[in-house]
C-alpha cells in the first residue's frame, strides 16, 4: 500500500513539475513574441463616414499632413482643407464640383452620395511638375444612377491648388435604378 501511494505521489509531483517548466516555457515564448511583434508608435488611419447630407473622410496630403474631404450632398460641392503641421491652422482649402460627373442630368436634388478615401503614390511623366499630386485619391458615388468618380489633390503649397477629376465610370446599366 505504501509503494502505491509512493508511486502515486511521484506522478503527481512529475506532473505538476512538466506543467510547471510548460508554463515557464510558454511564458517565456509569448514574452519572446511581444518583443517582435512591438505595436507601433505612430497610427497612420483614414476614416471616413457618410450621413444624409454630407460625408466626410480623412486622406493623406504628404508623409506628415492630413487633409479632410467634406462632399455636401445638396450642392455636390467636395472640399478639402488642409492643416499647417507648422502653424497648426487651416493651411489650405480646395473645391471642386462632382454634380457634372456624377449626375449627368445635372439633377443636384434626392442624390445619394457616398464617399471613401485611398491611398496612392503616383508616379510617371503624368504626375510631376510644380502641382504634385496628394497621397490620396476621393472615390464618390452616386446610389440613384450607379454613377462612381475618382478624385486627386494636386497641390503646389500654401492655397495653390486644385482637385481635378482622374476619371468616372458606371457600375449599372444607364436607366437602371431603384423605385
Amino acid at each position: 500500500m505504501f509503494l502505491n501511494l509512493l508511486k502515486v505521489a511521484t506522478v503527481a509531483l512529475a506532473s505538476v513539475g512538466l506543467l510547471a517548466i510548460g508554463f515557464i516555457m510558454g511564458y517565456g515564448h509569448d514574452r519572446e513574441l511581444q518583443t517582435q511583434f512591438q505595436i507601433p508608435t505612430e497610427l497612420h488611419a483614414d476614416s471616413a463616414s457618410s450621413g444624409k447630407m454630407m460625408s466626410c473622410a480623412t486622406g493623406w496630403i504628404d508623409e506628415d499632413v492630413e487633409g479632410l474631404f467634406v462632399l455636401d450632398h445638396l450642392t455636390g460641392t467636395l472640399y478639402c482643407w488642409v492643416i499647417d503641421p507648422r502653424t497648426g491652422v487651416l493651411g489650405a482649402s480646395f473645391q471642386t464640383n462632382v454634380t457634372a460627373d456624377l449626375s449627368p442630368d445635372g439633377r443636384a436634388a434626392d442624390v445619394d452620395y457616398v464617399m471613401v478615401t485611398g491611398s496612392v503614390r503616383f508616379s510617371g511623366n503624368r504626375f510631376t511638375g510644380p502641382n504634385r499630386p496628394a497621397r490620396t485619391v476621393v472615390y464618390v458615388g452616386e446610389g440613384n444612377n450607379g454613377r462612381v468618380g475618382a478624385y486627386m489633390l494636386r497641390y503646389r503649397g500654401a492655397n495653390t491648388g486644385l482637385i481635378e477629376r482622374i476619371g468616372v465610370g458606371q457600375t449599372r446599366a444607364a436607366g437602371l435604378q431603384r423605385e
